[in-house]
């Protein structure tokens, strides 16, 4: 039994010293062989730089005003100015503009599912498939029912497109003016 106890113990022993020398020889063979492994630690801190350039990048956008807003028609006239507290003679300018939120004629507006059952009946369905709205109205467009229409143009069924607006179409039909949304 001792011979073959010995026997098994000498089996291990050599295996254990062919494995151990097998990792050495392949780590040092990918370590040669693979120059790759240098670069790929390059990537790190470059990819780390390009993300943090536009992260600040971002930063500045966010912080910046759009220029739709810094346009004079975003200014009302003559609106009321808070009062500043000013001391020591002061007074502040008679007429300063300060920007004003003005809601569109368009929120005003029904949406069209909210006109009555009669007018929708003889509407028929009426969906936008595709809306364009651009800073010049000739360039304004739609799709109403897969067909295209600019404002001013009116559909077989009598429905006329009043004004393409950056939120949906202003439409009207017979004593009836109306709004549907933009697709989302």
């Amino acid at each position: 039994m001792s011979y073959i106890h010995d026997a098994l113990k000498r089996s291990q022993a050599q295996r254990q010293q062919a494995k151990a020398s097998l990792n050495d020889n392949f780590a040092a063979a990918v370590d040669s062989r693979h120059p790759e492994k240098r670069r790929t630690s390059l990537w790190v801190p470059l990819s780390l730089l390009v993300f943090g350039v536009g992260l600040a990048l971002l930063a500045y956008r966010i912080g910046t005003v759009p220029e739709s807003l810094q346009s004079p028609e975003s200014i009302v006239e003559g609106a009321p100015v808070p009062e500043l507290g000013l001391q020591g003679g002061h007074s502040p300018a008679q007429s300063v503009p300060v920007p004003v939120s003005v809601s569109t004629p368009y929120e005003g507006l029904p949406f069209y599912w909210e006109l009555p059952q009669s007018v929708r009946g003889q509407l028929g369905e009426l969906a936008v498939t595709i809306h364009v709205y651009a800073g010049h109205p000739d360039q304004r467009f739609l799709f109403l029912n897969n067909h295209e229409y600019r404002a001013g143009e009116q559909m077989p069924s009598g429905v006329k497109v009043e004004r393409i607006e950056p939120q949906g179409v202003v439409l009207s039909y017979a004593d009836q003016v109306f709004r549907l949304p933009r697709p989302r």
